[in-house]
């Protein structure tokens, strides 16, 4: 007899369930086991594997209020000292590098996809360490063009009333291609 294999059943052994589901496989034995599991599986994972190509992909090509800048155009502001640059990426990737000088500036947001669209129903930008003053210019970037948090912050910023919000569309991948330095 021929057993059905998947690549995420190696995630769903008893040990990485929580423990309702983990007594309940352990009745389960044999060929039935391994058919519980993909199914399992395919019913946990499906929505997650939608909402994830959803959240890859490429961010909008404009920002209504704001403006794209490009990694050149990021270096001369850093060199020059005249942004503050907020990166939106997690703690942990922050912490694997980021822009020499920026600051990690966390945005959170419950993300949601219907079938007409993906939005983010719930957003909160931490705004009390952007600057003070609504005139500061400010650049926010994540991982690349797939950086929602940095589109939704900046978003998030020109709403909360600053003036001149500008976007590293092609975040610290882009700064990292033109092989500028990165600081961890």
């Amino acid at each position: 007899m021929i057993f059905l294999k998947h690549p995420a059943l190696s995630l769903l052994d008893n040990r990485n369930l929580p423990s309702f589901l983990s007594n309940k496989i352990k009745t389960v034995t044999g060929k039935y086991k391994s058919i519980f599991l993909l199914i399992f599986s395919i019913l946990l994972y499906s929505p997650m594997a939608s909402m994830s190509d959803a959240r890859n992909s490429e961010t909008p090509n404009t920002l209504e209020g704001g403006m794209i800048i490009n990694a050149t155009e990021a270096k001369r502001l850093q060199k020059e000292n005249k942004a503050f640059f907020a990166d939106c990426r997690s703690a942990f990737n922050f912490g694997k590098g980021h822009i020499p000088g920026a600051k990690l500036i966390s945005y959170q947001y419950t993300y949601t996809k219907s079938a007409s669209n993906s939005t983010s129903t719930l957003k909160k930008l931490d705004t009390i360490k952007l600057p003070e003053s609504k005139e500061a210019t400010i650049v926010f970037y994540s991982h690349g063009i797939t950086g929602w948090k940095s589109y939704k912050a900046a978003q998030s910023a020109i709403e909360a009333g600053y003036k001149r919000v500008l976007w590293l569309r092609g975040g610290l991948q882009e700064w990292a291609d033109a092989n500028y330095s990165i600081e961890n």
